[in-house]
């Protein structure tokens, strides 16, 4: 499967743009409002949205050990120049086994041309986003309870403080409140008022 940058989604390519989009979500408004401040069109902004689950992604962990767009690009601009992958290393400050790993990710073999930085760009946020099924669905003891306290009407807060005094030794019942309200939000696109698991 070819992968090529500009069927990258825009908050890939364009992560301030995906900022601003959260920022003015923030300020209470909508999708329509946010289109034309950033630039994009209202159904792109919808899709966006919805496709987080409604809430602002979280930030990546540690994103200094993630190569960059523009480290990506040095790299090819060095390997043009024809540094060697140990060099490469020590200009960017990274590892080389860092540097190994990336040319490989971005089709390098034998030739500078081969490498690429879309690609490179391209899978790593591929692999990042992968689906990764929610806790709860995937935890039969988990839904339960937490289904059973959304039936009570508590709120994802209460119940993430009651699992934590009620499980404090099972980490398999542990939760965030983010994931409970992605959870809740994503039931009820697909019109259903309960958490069904798999």
């Amino acid at each position: 499967m070819k992968l090529y940058w500009d069927k990258l989604p825009f908050y890939v390519k364009f992560p301030l743009v995906a900022r601003d989009v959260w920022d003015a979500r923030e300020m209470g408004l909508i999708a329509d409002e946010i289109a034309p401040l950033v630039g994009l069109k209202p159904r792109t902004v919808h899709h966006y949205i919805a496709e987080m689950g409604g809430i602002r992604p979280q930030a990546w962990k540690n994103p200094t050990r993630v190569l960059s767009y523009q480290e990506r690009w040095r790299i090819k601009e060095l390997l043009t120049d024809g540094h060697s992958m140990r060099s490469i290393a020590a200009q960017l400050g990274r590892a080389p086994s860092t540097i190994s790993r990336e040319l490989k990710r971005g089709g390098y073999r034998t030739t500078p041309r081969q490498y690429r930085p879309n690609l490179a760009q391209q899978i790593t946020f591929l692999a990042r986003r992968r689906p990764k099924p929610f806790k709860i669905l995937t935890n039969p003891m988990l839904l339960s309870v937490v289904q059973g306290w959304l039936d009570e009407k508590y709120s994802p807060e209460q119940i993430v403080g009651r699992l934590q005094r009620l499980f404090p030794d099972e980490v398999g019942m542990r939760v965030s409140h983010e994931t409970i309200y992605r959870t809740i939000y994503l039931q009820a696109r697909g019109g259903s008022n309960e958490i069904s698991g798999p």
